[in-house]
């Protein structure tokens, strides 16, 4: 009698033990659906996007406006509100903290002046080679859009 009972307790403690390693399996599942999900999340906020082009390259592609001045004097360029991003290239701004320009360039968009600098190499010192971002929190933090118009 006291096998049987000894039996029945066994039974009934290997059901709990397949019973606790479904429950294993499926919040180990559970578990790498959220980590993607943060994975994801965290690219998504890590996502900053550039372009650099012509001023008449920008204008076409709908991307910036001029305005302002006077009888076509004196007007500036700004980014659209309601621009395509196709034309831009996506980058994760934690990673990617140069950016090559290899031209003549005014920065249209806004981004604090302390958080990058421009590299100038060569004998013509009107030329930027690069966009050196030292802080891409701060350099990111007012736009997640650059746009560089190459003169």
């Amino acid at each position: 009698m006291e096998l049987e009972y000894l039996n029945a307790q066994l039974n009934s403690l290997n059901a709990q033990v397949v019973q606790l390693e479904s429950n294993v399996s499926i919040l180990n599942a559970e578990n790498n659906q959220q980590s993607k999900v943060i994975e994801n999340e965290t690219a998504a906020l890590r996502s900053a996007y550039y372009v650099i082009g012509s001023s008449k390259e920008l204008k076409d592609a709908k991307i910036i406006d001029r305005e302002g001045g006077l009888l076509g004097l004196g007007k500036t360029s700004k980014l659209r509100s309601d621009f395509d991003n196709t034309m831009f290239t996506h980058i994760d701004y934690t990673q990617s903290t140069t950016i090559g320009v290899n031209s003549k360039m005014k920065i249209i968009t806004s981004h604090p002046s302390d958080s990058y600098s421009l590299i100038r190499e060569g004998k013509d010192k009107d030329i930027v080679t690069n966009i050196s971002i030292s802080n891409p929190e701060k350099f990111w933090s007012a736009s997640k859009y650059l746009v560089v118009i190459k003169n």
